[in-house]
């Protein structure tokens, strides 16, 4: 045993450098980190105050076996233990609301048999002084240099505390050593002014002035600077929310609240919406905390003491966390993680990620086995509105709204409610077998798609919104809206794709309650459109102005601001207008199409490097075709310098496009790089070759084209 002699700092440490940690109904919070040494019995905790700098408590854990010392310590493996709020043996507290400093300190140990069973001997392999004795007293005591802070006098477990020497002698745990020649005495006390040192046994001759010395300990502490392992955390109460949703004329409207019992401010906040297919779910309660054999907790926030003996697959599925309805014993509102590992015996499922606060013994839970989709993201949103508004139709389907919310602290809060909007009570016309509703032209100029629907549908003065899907599929997909006018052109409509369309009657702004009772009007049109187009198409686009707005529309926006922009009207879809379409058909050069990760080779000392990537992922390309176009019917080539001219200037537009290539891809893109072009003079008429680089700005189904008819 004595030669496993490993001795390294801890890694992934919790909390980490700035978290914020909240106590459970034991006013206990949990710390854990990876150990990365050999032979570790015990663990210390040392807190100071962030502000003053002044200590505030020790906390020491053990993790050996108390009967045979067997040391259970594996490199590799995460240890949790639970911090009390409160120190029996000094009465200090960490106080809500204050921040504070730790270190930890590592002490390494291993069993040594003695008459009549085992003792823990230190295990003293870290050499981290040496020196020159100035002045010897006896052969007990010296003068070496001063303010050597890392020699610590003897640490003793006594059950259940941890003493300093000559106190209790029952089982040593930390010392140091100090070394000259081939014999090494133990440290008792040190004086760090003068430099005195008194070690317990005498050596065997004494030491003279001069003599080389080493300082040797059985400890290794995280202390010092960010990168050496000092840490800092922040005593918090719970972010307290609410979230709630609705549908309104644009499709879906999620709101939060945020308040925070300390006064910390919002940093950011996120929604993301899933739909939600199937009622499959296994209800339960949470269990008591579970311990080994030697009292160290294996349940923490991140590893939660569910039932036993659940046989289905829970692997990959939805751990909810909260309070059980009244009219259901289904938990719909609470924390949650996806479970990656389930011991059916023990009971404890390991979830994703740690929930903010440790659960109390008999708070309800719900796994959810049906599968659900990510059908909207909102990304992180830096601002105070605590909304957002996805653009799907919402009527009479189920969801999941999961709510991020970020306090300045990094402490998180990340919550799910489980909702259904009801149907409204109508009759749809499914599958139109004949489209007698809706003319489709999707050979036309632009490679979009022209719909043109009868104008009995669009009867009274209340506007239609306008949904996509492609068939099959079962979440429709906010496009925009018809008031008095019944045509409409996708232009971000994808090649080589079939999709269903859909009017609806808009739901009344501002009524947070839907009454399905009212009258609505909804049009399906499946397996209404199939795409077939040939070339790549470019096409500009440019924000909406307010004095893009007319009037009529700020009629139409009855309830909002007379200035707020159109996109307040459009929901988080960005409104743009487009401009020219350039089709390209011949010739066409696509070139490699990257998709940019940001991944970075490290290469250092081992035998392979590490791989890292970043949260980018948008992609890139250049585009070369020839800039002719052909005048039917006579098949004349057209390709002039003044459609060179128009080219340039069209592509050198200090605009967005939309970029479509015939294999169905859509991109809204920016050109990243000087455009060019080059003349083949070995035909006549000279043709153009144009060429540019592009990259991938904003994702397509979070723009709409917005289209006002002239007859409004």
């Amino acid at each position: 045993m004595s030669g496993r002699n490993a001795f390294a700092t801890p890694t992934n440490v919790y909390p980490r450098n700035g978290a914020a940690v909240v106590f459970d109904s034991n006013d206990q919070f949990m710390s854990s980190f990876t150990n990365n040494s050999d032979s570790i019995a015990f663990v210390g905790y040392e807190f100071t105050d962030a502000t003053t700098n002044e200590w505030v408590k020790t906390t020491y854990c053990r993790w050996f076996n108390s009967d045979t010392f067997a040391i259970t310590s594996n490199r590799g493996d995460r240890y949790t233990f639970p911090i009390d709020k409160y120190s029996e043996t000094t009465g200090a507290e960490l106080v809500d609301g204050y921040h504070y400093k730790y270190s930890i300190t590592l002490y390494g140990c291993y069993p040594h048999k003695v008459a009549g069973g085992y003792t823990l001997q230190p295990n003293a392999i870290v050499t981290f002084a040496s020196g020159e004795i100035y002045q010897t007293v006896s052969n007990r005591q010296f003068y070496i240099a001063s303010s050597i802070n890392k020699i610590e006098i003897p640490i003793y477990w006594h059950k259940p505390y941890v003493t300093r020497y000559p106190e209790v002698t029952e089982n040593l745990i930390a010392c140091c050593y100090m070394r000259i020649g081939h014999e090494k005495r133990m440290i008792i006390s040190y004086d760090y002014s003068s430099g005195l040192v008194t070690v317990e046994t005498p050596f065997s001759t004494i030491p003279q002035e001069g003599d080389q010395y080493f300082l040797d300990c059985n400890y290794i502490c995280s202390s010092g600077s960010e990168s050496e392992g000092s840490y800092d955390f922040y005593v918090r109460q719970n972010i307290l929310a609410e979230a709630d949703a609705y549908a309104v004329p644009w499709g879906l409207q999620c709101e939060s609240t945020y308040t925070h019992p300390n006064q910390v401010g919002l940093e950011n906040y996120r929604f993301k919406i899933y739909s939600s297919q199937g009622d499959d779910y296994i209800n339960g309660n949470v269990q008591n905390p579970i311990t080994d054999q030697e009292g160290n907790t294996l349940t923490d926030n991140q590893h939660i003491p569910i039932e036993t003996g659940i046989t289905e697959n829970i692997i990959h599925k939805r751990l909810i966390i909260g309070t059980t309805e009244e009219s259901s014993s289904r938990v719909s509102s609470g924390e949650w993680g996806e479970i990656t590992y389930y011991d059916s015996t023990t009971g404890i499922a390991t979830i994703n990620r740690a929930i903010s606060t440790y659960p109390s013994s008999g708070t309800a839970y719900t796994i959810e086995l049906d599968d659900r989709e990510l059908i909207g993201d909102s990304d992180n949103c830096y601002s105070y509105h605590l909304h957002y508004n996805f653009p799907i139709y919402a009527l009479g389907n189920s969801f999941q709204l999961e709510t991020i919310l970020t306090s300045y602290e990094k402490q998180t809060l990340d919550r799910t409610i489980r909702f259904t909007i009801p149907a409204p009570h109508l009759t749809y016309d499914y599958g139109q077998i004949n489209n007698t509703y809706i003319i489709e032209n999707n050979h036309g100029e632009n490679n979009a798609v022209y719909l043109q629907f009868d104008p009995a549908l669009l009867t009274d003065d209340r506007y239609f919104s306008i949904y996509r899907r492609e068939s099959g599929k079962q979440v429709w997909r906010y496009l925009g809206f018809l008031y008095k006018q019944n045509t409409y052109i996708d232009y971000l409509a994808a090649n080589n794709t079939k999709y269903d369309y859909m009017i609806s009657r808009s739901v009344a702004e501002g009524t947070k309650s839907y009454d399905p009772a009212n009258e609505y009007k909804a049009y399906e049109f499946n397996n209404a459109v199939t795409t077939n187009w040939d070339g790549w198409t470019i096409t500009a686009i440019y924000p909406c102005e307010n004095d893009y707005i007319d009037d009529t529309i700020e009629n139409i926006k009855q309830k909002k601001s007379q200035s707020s922009p159109l996109e307040s009207f459009v929901c988080n879809k960005k409104p743009y207008r487009v401009g020219d379409t350039w089709t390209f058909i011949a010739d066409i050069e696509s070139g490699d199409i990257v998709h940019n990760k940001n991944r970075t080779v490290h290469v250092g000392t081992s035998k392979y490097p590490v791989v890292t990537s970043g949260d980018n992922l948008y992609q890139s390309g250049s585009f070369t075709a020839d800039l002719l176009t052909i005048s039917c019917p006579s098949g004349e080539l057209y390709d002039n310098i003044e459609r060179v001219n128009k080219w340039i200037e069209f592509i050198n537009d200090n605009c967005l496009f939309i970029l479509k290539s015939d294999k169905g891809d859509v991109w809204i893109i920016s050109i990243s790089e000087n455009t060019s072009r080059s003349y083949d003079e070995s035909v006549i008429p000279i043709l153009t070759k144009a060429t540019y680089s592009w990259v991938e700005v904003e994702d397509a189904d979070n723009i709409q084209i917005v289209e006002i008819s002239n007859n409004i």
